[in-house]
This record gives structure tokens, sequence and C-alpha cells, in this order.
């Protein structure tokens, strides 16, 4: 192509997209409800002409029918076709109230329309994260609105939602619920649904880190401890307590086991190594070290203001005393409200570096990122025709059974290529975290009740 009609199609596709955008933001609530009856209509055509496909959800009914059935509260003793019960007591109980509204689990189409509904009402949440964080970004806009239609666009999405039913559907909509609160500075609520979503499947965890130190920022140390503890750490015991009162070692080692290995064979981004390679113990220990390392770059560089200390600036320490700061630490309360785009910014990045790293990637944990893709591959400073390919990339690789190595190697490109795109994205300001009139120079937040959290 001539370089004149190349520059002549670019300059045509720009302004149609900037025509776009302008319109959608203008209508973007119709533009949402068709986008989800379209949705809708998509789930009920793959319902009805797609055949069901088998993998986890008779697994799903044998576990927890020995809680129904049986009264077992051992989780060493709560097993399915596929192995142990892995998973905490909120996908006990998410699975045992599906259990009773699908027949024990026979009734498919009920358990399908089900998963379809809960795949329109997560869209909505995300499309929620999407409107408010172009709406309320600090400076420049970190994406175009127009993206939004790749959130219906994923084969493997649709398949893993309503032909699989995997409890990775019902985690992530929680999650993306919690996001929603966090965005609107409701902590303390979004924290207790943080914590739901993380009772269904640990993965949440991944949100961990950017959520530390979004609290931090939002709520100071003392304010992000109470949370923690007060509110995600209570909720799980309170959650878990039948299991904890009956056998807690069964339980905490099951349901929260860290060092769980996975099958080979389902390895989407391992399929590039030998198997006793992928199962080596020090390949789990390098990946977890670059993943910590990677982590404390992004809280300390780029989740931080440039003006400030990064991470340092919530520790608060004190030249008095080493008791003095670790008060400090604890007491120290604020109330401030952090702008949209930073909160989702965060929070999807801070997840997006744990699957990066991940020893294995199954299908099924497309589900932790893809609805955060276009957002994340957009606030890089790539071409638009590298984006796309980024995004189409993953998309493709996910799609390929059984797992290959080339595009195990291809996933690890995009995935890589995405990471450094987000490092060379902008760096945080006060600007950009804090909303207009709450600037960090105007806050007075020493020793002090969290009396002013209007957030609950």
């Amino acid at each position: 192509m001539p370089p004149h009609v190349f520059k002549r199609l670019a300059a045509s596709l720009a302004a149609l997209g900037a025509a776009l955008n302008q319109l959608l933001y203008k209508h973007f609530f119709p533009a949402a409800i068709l986008l989800v009856l379209a949705n809708a209509l998509l789930c009920a055509f793959v319902i009805a002409k797609v055949p069901y496909t088998e993998i986890d959800w008779v697994a799903y009914m044998d576990e927890v029918s020995g809680v129904i059935n049986d009264n077992e509260f051992d989780y060493i003793k709560l097993r399915g076709g596929t192995g142990p019960l892995v998973y905490p007591a909120g996908f006990v109980y998410i699975y045992s109230l599906l259990y009773y509204l699908t027949d024990r689990g026979r009734d498919l189409l009920t358990a399908q329309t089900i998963f379809a509904m809960l795949h329109c009402l997560n869209l909505c949440f995300v499309l929620f994260i999407y409107r408010k964080s172009y709406r309320d970004a600090s400076t420049i806009h970190p994406f175009p609105l127009w993206i939004v239609v790749f959130l219906v666009l994923s084969r493997r999405v649709m398949s893993l939602f309503v032909l699989r039913l995997f409890n990775d559907a019902v985690q992530m909509l929680l999650m993306h619920a919690a996001i929603c609160l966090f965005i609107s500075n409701r902590w303390s609520l979004g924290c207790l649904v943080y914590s739901l979503s993380v009772s269904i499947k640990m993965n949440a965890l991944l949100f961990a880190p950017g959520l530390a130190v979004l609290l931090c920022q939002a709520r100071g140390t003392g304010g992000a401890i109470r949370r923690i503890l007060g509110i995600c750490f209570t909720t799980q015991v309170i959650l878990g307590a039948p299991f904890l009162l009956h056998a807690p070692k069964s339980y905490v080692a099951r349901a929260f086991e860290l060092t769980r290995e996975f099958m080979y064979k389902w390895s989407v981004n391992g399929a590039l190594l030998k198997e006793t390679i992928f199962l080596d113990k020090r390949l789990a220990m390098l990946l977890l070290l670059l993943h910590l390392t990677v982590l404390i770059l992004f809280g300390h560089f780029r989740w931080t203001a440039e003006r400030s200390k990064g991470l340092l600036e919530f520790f608060h320490l004190s030249q008095a005393s080493v008791k003095d700061s670790i008060l400090r630490i604890a007491t120290h309360v604020e109330s401030r409200d952090l702008n949209t785009s930073h909160v989702a910014g965060v929070l999807f990045t801070s997840n997006f570096i744990g699957i990066a790293f991940a020893r294995t990637l199954h299908y099924q944990f497309y589900l932790w990122y893809a609805h955060a893709l276009p957002m994340l591959v957009c606030r890089g400073d790539f071409m638009w025709i590298r984006k796309l390919a980024l995004l189409v990339t993953i998309e493709a690789v996910f799609n390929i059974y059984p797992p290959e190595a080339t595009a195990a190697v291809s996933l690890h490109v995009a995935h890589l290529g995405i990471l450094i795109s987000l490092w060379f994205d902008r760096r945080a300001t006060d600007a950009s975290i804090f909303k207009d009139g709450d600037n960090r120079d105007s806050l007075k937040s020493s020793y002090r009740t969290d009396h002013g959290d209007k957030t609950t």
C-alpha cells in the first residue's frame, strides 16, 4: 500500500473512531443496553445450538452433595470426580444453592440459563467500570469507549460461562462487583464483596497487592488494616466457621492450599516446557520471585505519585522509636476519594502481573482477565494495529486445543508486550490519584479516628 494511501486510511479510521467515541459518550446507556441484549441473545443461541461440555459441573455437585446430604464438614472427606474439594466455603454455599435450583445438578438447561444471566450481569458490571473510568479520567482518557465492543466478542468467554459452568465465572462476577464499589469509593462494602470473591476461588488474591496500595491511599494505613482484618479476614472466618469448628486443619489445608500442583496437559502457558521442568519447584519459586519483584516495582514507581516516597510513604517511619513507627502505621487514617481510572488501572494491573507470572493458566483462567484486557492494552503507547494484535493473539491462544508450544510462546510474548507497555505508561501523580479538591497537601491525616469515612 502506498504511503499516502495508508496515511489517508489511518486518518479516516481515526476520524471514524473519534466520531464513534463521541457518540458512545453521549449515548452510552442505550448502547450498553444493546450490548447486554446482544450478549443475552448470543447466550440463548449458544445454549440452543452448541452441545454442553461436561468438565467440572458434576464434580462440583458431588463435592457440595457431601455437605448437603451427608452433613460432612471435614474438607478431607469432600470429593468429586476430579479430586478433592479445594475451594473455600463461599464456593460450597453458592454451588449448594445451584444444587437445589438445578435438581441436584441434573437440570442442565436451568444451570446454563442461570450462568447466562450471570454472564449478562457480569457484563453490566464491566461496562460500568469502563464508563466510569472513562468519564472520571483526571487528564486524558486512558482508552477509547468503543473498545467495549470487544467485551462481547470473545468466543472462549461465552463458552466458559454457558457451556462449562466454571466457578471462575461466579468468582469474577463478584470481583467485578467489588471493583464497581471500589471505583465508587465504597471501600468497606467493596472489601466485603471482594472477600466473598476470594471465598469462591483464591485467584482473587491476585488483586490484593493493588487493593492494599489503594486502601492506603484512600483511607491511610490504619484504615487499610481495619478493612483487611476487620472485613476481609473476618468474612473468611465467618463463612468458614462450620468447617473451621469441625476440622480446622483440613479446611485451611484444602481451601487455601498455596502449593497445589496443576495438571500439565491443561496448561495453556506451560505447553512450551517439558513436563519435568513444568513440575519443578524451582520454577515455581523463580516465578514467585519475579511476581513479587514486578509488583514491588509497579507499586513503588507506578501506582504512587512521583513526588512521594513511593511505597515507603505508607510506613510513616519515625526517628523516635520502632514502637512509635508501628503505632503511626496502625493508627494513620485518612478519608480521600480516588480517581476511578487510577483504581481500575491499579487493580487490573495487579491481577495481570500475577497472571503473567503464573505457573500455569488453564482455559477457564482466561476469565480472570479477559474483560480487563481491552483497558490494559489501551493504556500502553503501542500503535493501534499492535494493540488489536495483542487482543486477537490472546483470544486465539485460549481457543486452541490442546495446548501447543507455539501458542504458549505467543501468549508469553503478548503478556510481555502488555507488561512493558504498562510500565512505560505515565506514572501516577497526585492529580491522577486523587479526585479534585482531595489533594494530599490539604489533608489532615495523623492520629485520628475514621469518623469522616463516608463510605462506611
